[in-house]
């Protein structure tokens, strides 16, 4: 990654995935370091339960974390968000169709879920600057450096990749 917040997606660390799901991964990672988050890829984290888990990407920036999960089938919708409702983040989930889409929203409106305001969002990979934009209004990359008097800062100018658990 640059100064611009640019990242490369060829840059995304080995993870468990397969290569398609990996590719959303380095998109979603791109679009949230545009948008000047710290990304960490495959971050581990402890659970209230007391259980070890990991999300794709945990996205930080001025005291805001999100989890973000990449979705290529729904199966593991629930999962995600359950997880990410014990940690009390928000969860941002990244799809790469409108099938998976409507599929993923028909699963948690099925299992009764009503979100609260700003706790999940479902985003298509190619609308997820748009979606930050929306969501993050003062993070927007326009906003990243200069125009607002705050400059971001990145670690070996690319986004850190968490190996143990927290």
């Amino acid at each position: 990654m640059t100064e611009s917040n640019q990242f490369n997606v060829s840059a995304v660390p080995r993870m468990r995935g397969k290569a398609f799901h990996n590719h959303l991964v380095g998109l979603a990672a791109s679009a949230f370091c545009q948008a000047g988050f710290e990304v960490h890829f495959e971050y581990g984290l402890k659970l209230c339960d007391g259980r070890a888990d990991y999300v794709d990407l945990l996205a930080q920036r001025e005291g805001v974390s999100v989890i973000c999960e990449v979705e290529t089938t729904a199966r593991h919708a629930l999962d995600n968000l359950a997880k990410a409702e014990l940690l009390g983040m928000p969860l941002w989930i990244v799809v790469p169709n409108r099938k998976i889409k409507s599929e993923v929203a028909r699963k948690l409106r099925a299992a009764g879920y009503k979100p609260r305001k700003g706790a999940f969002h479902i985003s298509l990979s190619g609308d997820v600057s748009q979606g930050l934009m929306d969501c993050f209004p003062s993070f927007s990359s326009a906003n990243t450096s200069g125009e607002n008097g705050k400059t971001i800062q990145f670690r070996n100018g690319r986004p850190s990749i968490a190996k143990e658990v927290k």
